[in-house]
């Protein structure tokens, strides 16, 4: 299993689109058989996809992935390794990072976030991210919230603050692109 993981995700990466969307596809079906064994993957998994999603011809099918993990691998887990991608430098590969994270949100489900809601929101009005003027992030994280929104609904109570500051960002966001 380890050797077939490595070997999917390096040609995640690979140059030519067609080894690309082969590495995805696969990746895809194999995570629906490991389910609770992608743990172990997580870093790599993790690192993997926020590189992959910024490929548009795979774009989707890695956003899959990212809710077939979720499904299985505990919420604590990924997030604690998708922070680091969350805190990059570089504010593309930060806002790739919020959308793998929104899909994971949506493969993990409401149930499953309502006790990481905090930690998700701490992740999100860092202030590097809410005075960004990147759109791709800033799009990026309004789109998130919205999902937050839709997936857990009542219980964002906790972070009522932090979501009253994302509302601000994503409607200066907006307001930006009119």
């Amino acid at each position: 299993l380890s050797r077939t993981v490595k070997t999917l995700l390096k040609e995640l990466l690979e140059w030519t689109t067609e080894t690309r969307l082969n590495a995805a596809r696969h990746l895809r079906s194999m995570l629906v058989y490991v389910e609770k064994h992608a743990t172990q993957h997580i870093q790599q998994l993790l690192h993997a996809l926020v590189a992959a999603s910024r490929d548009e011809y795979i774009h989707e099918i890695v956003h899959q992935c990212a809710r077939l993990v979720a499904r299985t691998v505990p919420v604590d887990t990924w997030l604690k390794f998708l922070e680091v991608r969350l805190r990059e430098e570089d504010l593309g590969t930060r806002a790739h990072a919020v959308q793998v994270l929104e899909s994971l949100c949506r493969g993990a489900g409401g149930g499953r976030l309502k006790e990481h809601l905090a930690d998700i929101f701490k992740l999100l009005v860092e202030p590097s991210t809410l005075k960004s003027e990147d759109t791709r992030l800033r799009m990026a994280t309004a789109s998130l919230l919205q999902t937050l929104l839709q997936l857990c609904g009542e219980d964002l109570g906790m972070c009522c603050c932090p979501l009253a500051l994302l509302v601000h960002m994503s409607r200066t966001s907006r307001e930006g692109m009119d």
